[in-house]
């Protein structure tokens, strides 16, 4: 606020000054007859003062421009920041406490094997690839786990038929991270592979297993 105020003052100023400049410079023509020796001194000098304080002003006032152009600028990398995937500033934008990127397998509508940031917040789970987001509320999540393609052959996740075909296939020793979720009724499975990093993924298991929650009872 009083960087605007500041240069609205020194715009006034400045056409003030270029204004009385011109008037003045204009009366030396009409008057240039009438003037002796001593009289042109004055009349120079005070011209001089004159260039000076409008060129002050001038060079204020762009300066003053150029603050607000730069401002304006860090305000919109900001924002971009905001929007741009893994950063902190994204991080702090949806208010989570970890972020890692992991490879997508299966279980959201992207490709699989490219990068996804997952994002661990108090109420959810929020997975970004470039503009698209997918929240999953913590409410809904029934498991978080890791399990290696060894474990997947076993049936331990054979409700997500896409990942046991495509683990029962595979020869490679691998860890997988499965974020399980539904309604009670109907279980689905969003799973990465996290092979390279499964000690950083770990923190997303098992935070969910001292929240209160409905017990759920069946009989056999």
């Amino acid at each position: 606020m009083k960087m605007v105020l500041k240069r609205n003052l020194y715009l006034i100023g400045s056409v003030l000054v270029g204004l009385y400049l011109v008037v003045f410079v204009s009366g030396i023509f009409i008057n240039m007859n009438s003037y002796q020796a001593v009289d042109y001194a004055i009349v120079l000098v005070f011209l001089v003062f004159l260039v000076i304080l409008e060129s002050f002003l001038i060079k204020k006032l762009l300066s003053y421009n150029n603050n607000q152009s730069l401002q304006r600028e860090i305000e919109l990398r900001r924002e971009r920041k905001k929007l741009t995937p893994g950063s902190n500033a994204r991080i702090k934008e949806l208010g989570a406490d970890v972020c890692l990127k992991l490879k997508h397998v299966s279980g959201l509508p992207i490709n699989t094997g490219t990068n996804t940031f997952v994002y661990r917040c108090s109420d959810k789970i929020i997975f970004e690839r470039n503009e698209h987001t997918f929240e999953l509320e913590i409410d809904k999540i029934t498991d978080v786990s890791i399990k290696t393609n060894v474990q997947i052959h076993k049936g331990w996740v054979q409700g997500d038929r896409d990942i046991f075909a495509r683990e029962k296939a595979s020869k490679t020793y691998s860890y997988l991270l499965i974020f399980a979720y539904g309604n009670g009724i109907e279980v689905n499975y969003i799973t990465f592979d996290v092979t390279k990093n499964s000690d950083k993924a770990s923190i997303f298991v098992g935070i969910y297993d001292y929240q209160s929650r409905e017990r759920n009872i069946v009989k056999l």
